[in-house]
């Protein structure tokens, strides 16, 4: 496998975070790349405008490891402004925050990438570090709460479950060695 150089991946990782922060090109650029990057964390179909389903434009990364490690290496290669975190970390949180748990609760599951746990444990210290007191309230309710179909419990009380009749909600799976959501049923 070919090695990018580290000064490419610095130089793709500052002008994405400059047109997803700045205001001319933020709603566009979010537009773009965020559903394509989230797409294999959530469960949530992206709309039917969403260019993530357009077929001449970015397909959506294939597995949750690579959409955790593209965050990884993003942040790792780019200031840390709060905006650039929120917009990234903020809408995949819940599934980053049960990933862990995932982990803590089956210490003797094999991966293919088993620094997972680090990488998405990074992810959620570094988004708490930068968030303001609100945000970062708003956040972990929303784990709480079981927000867009992630919930501690096996079928979340609040309402917020993805399907109130069918009590739908999602969880971590492991299939051959790799990490998929999937979505159980009462």
């Amino acid at each position: 496998m070919k090695t990018i150089p580290t000064s490419f991946v610095r130089a793709a990782a500052f002008a994405l975070a400059r047109l997803v922060t700045s205001p001319p090109t933020a709603e566009a650029a979010s537009n773009l790349l965020l559903p394509c990057l989230h797409s294999s964390l959530l469960m949530v179909i992206p709309p039917e405008s969403s260019t993530c389903m357009d077929p001449e434009s970015i397909p959506p990364l294939k597995s949750a490891y690579v959409s955790i490690k593209f965050l990884t290496t993003f942040l790792l290669h780019t200031d840390p402004s709060p905006t650039l975190i929120s917009s990234l970390i903020t809408p995949v949180l819940a599934p980053l925050y049960y990933l862990t748990e995932f982990f803590d609760a089956n210490p003797g599951v094999v991966l293919k990438n088993p620094e997972m746990k680090e990488m998405s444990q990074g992810l959620i210290r570094t988004w708490a570090r930068v968030m303001g007191t609100l945000d970062a309230r708003n956040g972990w309710w929303d784990i709480i709460v079981g927000a867009a179909g992630w919930s501690a419990l096996a079928a979340p009380k609040f309402g917020n479950a993805l399907d109130d009749e069918n009590q739908v909600w999602n969880e971590w799976t492991v299939v051959d060695g790799e990490l998929v959501v999937t979505q159980q049923r009462r």
